[in-house]
């Protein structure tokens, strides 16, 4: 089964919206739809500004007559065989291996964030399945860089002194940020962002383009609101006719100013998806990791797979 770092998207037979929005490997796909640029390399088959890009991605342009969803699933494929094994964990150990004596450890083991469990099994395969899963669920310390210590703290703030990001791209409370977990894949989720986050982020800058507005002081009262409301940044009134004159500028000064918030983080993550990278810029320890697992694959003389 395909392994990611963050949450893949599902595909139900209705496909439903909620099982795909929910991946931010969706909003790397849909904020690369919006890159006049790349869908000009689509349009020349590979030939434009983004060739390089192209090369991995593909062509993303939507399919006539079929569903953004639909177009989504074609692009990734339904277990992630096609594109989306660009952000599959790949390894020298992709399947589990079982170390009966000592002589079978291979040193190259070390290399990764591993466990050692010792499970009795005379008790029967369904027991040490049991053993082995409880132990599992007992470890922290996979969540550790390669090459880590295990008593080294991760600090919380690490990813915002090592790139100079902001607290919008914070992750939520609780959650392990992605980029402190050792990645193989080819293309890594910079830093975890709140899927409500991107959805408003990506449906503002479309709307604007629709509404072919390039900036906010030139757009009318209506059309602030209408795209506020579409974007649901905003709740819809249900009697808007009845507000007072100073209610209306109020609200419109309010959906203006989340307006403008949301451009500003959606025209971020286009830039920086237009350069493989999302939604930020690539963090300095991803390139510790690429010379990580290039010195690992020289090491062990291994094949790199996806993990199964």
């Amino acid at each position: 089964m395909p392994s990611y770092l963050a949450v893949e998207p599902k595909f139900s037979t209705s496909l439903r919206a909620d099982w795909i929005e929910c991946s931010p490997y969706f909003w790397w796909w849909r904020f690369l739809g919006l890159s006049d640029q790349y869908r000009a390399t689509c349009d020349e088959e590979g030939r434009g500004p983004l060739r390089n890009l192209y090369q991995d991605f593909g062509d993303i342009r939507l399919s006539p007559g079929q569903s953004v969803y639909a177009n989504f699933k074609n692009w990734w494929g339904a277990r992630g065989e096609r594109h989306g094994r660009l952000f599959q964990e790949r390894s020298v150990f992709s399947d589990a291996i079982a170390l009966e004596t000592v002589n079978d450890w291979d040193p190259a083991m070390g290399q990764y964030p591993h466990a050692v469990i010792v499970v009795d099994i005379h008790l029967g395969v369904k027991k040490a399945q049991k053993m082995l899963g409880d132990a599992l669920k007992d470890l922290r310390h996979f969540r550790a860089l390669g090459r880590r210590s295990v008593q080294e703290p991760i600090i919380d703030n690490e990813i915002q002194a090592e790139t100079g990001l902001d607290d919008r791209y914070g992750k939520p409370e609780g959650r392990q940020s992605v980029n402190k977990r050792y990645s193989t894949a080819r293309y890594r989720l910079s830093v975890t962002v709140d899927k409500k986050d991107l959805s408003k982020s990506f449906n503002v800058v479309r709307l604007l383009r629709e509404y072919r507005i390039d900036r906010l002081d030139d757009a009318s009262t209506d059309a602030l609101v209408k795209i506020a409301e579409s974007a649901k940044l905003v709740q819809p009134l249900k009697n808007p006719n009845e507000m007072l004159r100073t209610e209306k500028k109020r609200r419109a000064e309010k959906c203006r100013k989340a307006i403008d918030q949301f451009k500003s983080r959606g025209e971020d993550y286009l830039y920086w998806v237009q350069h493989g990278q999302f939604p930020g810029p690539r963090p300095p320890v991803f390139d510790e990791w690429d010379r990580h697992t290039t010195a690992l694959l020289s090491l062990t003389g291994r094949p790199f797979d996806y993990m199964k």
